[in-house]
């Protein structure tokens, strides 16, 4: 039996009520750096690895250059061989480019749809040249066109990872259901981080 039900556990208390603005911004950056870093290394359908630049054509304005400097570096280290890595750099350096100047447009939802089309134009437009320098084929071009479905589909979901306000921890414990909440979202990253 938990005899201090609905009160905050006694760890809780030592932690600040409130996380300084500086304190928050750099905590983002380092957490769009590493997810960039581990998301570029993912590797799907065998060798292609969307999800780099589509956490840069999902990214909030102020975490494009970290998400950028993250999937870059983590596609610079992944191991791959010939050009790949500079493929997806060309993509992330355009998708970079091309979110920015998008998130100059004041409406969030055609900020967001953009963004879905920023991924997958990068993916599929840097994909089909590498093809056609080496030898494009009808399975090739399919590959290629699922991989920029998949990079769209990711940068439509991954800015759910990064609330538009300020983040506070809160005064109290939060109720079981906003926990759970935050679980739920949370899930996705971690799973998309062990690929």
């Amino acid at each position: 039996m938990m005899k201090n039900r609905g009160q905050a556990l006694p760890f809780a208390r030592a932690f600040p009520r409130e996380i300084p603005a500086a304190a928050r911004f750099l905590l983002r950056q380092a957490f769009t750096l590493v997810s960039g870093f581990a998301l570029a290394q993912a590797a799907v359908f065998g060798s292609f690895s969307p999800l780099g630049v589509a956490l840069v054509a999902g990214a909030p304005k102020d975490g494009i250059l970290a998400a950028s400097l993250g999937a870059s570096l983590g596609y610079l280290f992944s191991g791959a061989d010939g050009a790949a890595p500079l493929r997806y750099i060309a993509s992330v350096v355009a998708a970079s480019v091309i979110s920015f100047a998008l998130r100059q447009v004041k409406k969030e939802t055609l900020s967001q749809a953009l963004s879905c089309v920023t991924a997958a134009s990068c993916c599929l437009v840097t994909g089909l040249a590498l093809g056609m320098s080496e030898g494009l084929t009808a399975a090739l071009a399919a590959l290629y066109g699922a991989e920029a479905l998949l990079a769209g589909g990711a940068a439509y979901f991954l800015p759910l990872f990064f609330p538009a306000q300020s983040i506070q921890l809160p005064a109290r414990v939060r109720p079981t259901g906003d926990r759970m909440h935050r679980i739920l979202l949370c899930d996705p990253a971690i799973c998309a981080c062990g690929l």
